[in-house]
């Protein structure tokens, strides 16, 4: 039976050799409950960390934003979103051992090395470089818009 998702916590993991990353146990099974499968989708998230949704949440999202279709087409910004979140997003299947592939395009984009940090966030799971975490999370970090988030709030703009 279907249930909801929502992810809270921290994990601390360590992507491997081969750019593979534990997805801890707690998430998987949150998302099997709910979801009956295991599935994920990746992708670039806010302030330089990814964003990792489940399936059906993936799905939501993607109803949401074709809403927004039309508009899409005329705002510059909102192309701009459109192109990175979906350009950038792949689907990752954990394997028998828990693990998934980061792609080297996306642990570019959240300057991911050796150490991540996971933090669940209701919807969707945040993968961190942990110095950009520590800063954040202690308000050192600027929260400053980049050109993405911008443009994610223009292509989110309709929407609301």
């Amino acid at each position: 039976m279907p249930g909801t998702i929502s992810f809270t916590n921290r994990f601390d993991h360590t992507l491997d050799s081969k750019n593979r990353l534990m997805v801890p146990q707690a998430y998987r099974e949150i998302v099997e409950k709910a979801e009956g499968e295991i599935k994920f989708f990746l992708t670039r998230g806010f302030e330089k960390c990814l964003a990792m949704y489940s399936g059906s949440t993936w799905e939501r999202m993607r109803v949401l934003l074709e809403t927004r279709k039309a508009e899409e087409v005329a705002e510059i910004k909102s192309r701009r979103f459109f192109r990175l979140f979906y350009g950038s997003a792949v689907e990752v299947t954990p394997d028998r051992t828990g693990r998934i592939l980061i792609p080297e395009h996306l642990k570019k984009v959240a300057g991911l090395e050796k150490k991540v940090v996971l933090i669940g966030v209701s919807d969707r799971i945040e993968l961190w470089n942990p110095e950009k975490w520590e800063r954040f999370s202690e308000g050192e970090e600027e929260e400053e818009e980049g050109e993405y988030e911008r443009s994610a709030k223009e292509a989110f703009k309709a929407i609301a």
